[in-house]
């Protein structure tokens, strides 16, 4: 690992570390949203600023991507259960 990848690691850690839920305790959609949204900012900055992504960063979105595409399922089949009923 190059010093750049080795900096660029440690400063997502620390940005996760202050400004983002961990994974399983985003309960809510809204909070996955947010967390994606601000993760894909962050992965924009870091390929301009270092030309390098962080594998911690790929892989942390997408824990949330997942998480955020079961609780859209749970909610259509939730509201689908309801019209059916």
């Amino acid at each position: 690992m190059t010093e750049i990848e080795k900096k660029a690691e440690k400063e997502f850690k620390r940005f996760a570390k202050h400004n983002l839920l961990k994974p399983g305790k985003c309960k809510k959609i809204d909070q996955t949203y947010y967390c994606i949204q601000q993760l894909n900012t962050v992965i924009k900055e870091f390929k301009i600023k270092f030309n390098y992504v962080p594998v911690s960063a790929q892989l942390m979105f997408n824990e949330y991507k997942n998480i955020q595409d079961r609780m859209v399922y749970e909610n259509f089949r939730q509201s689908y259960q309801n019209v059916l009923c």
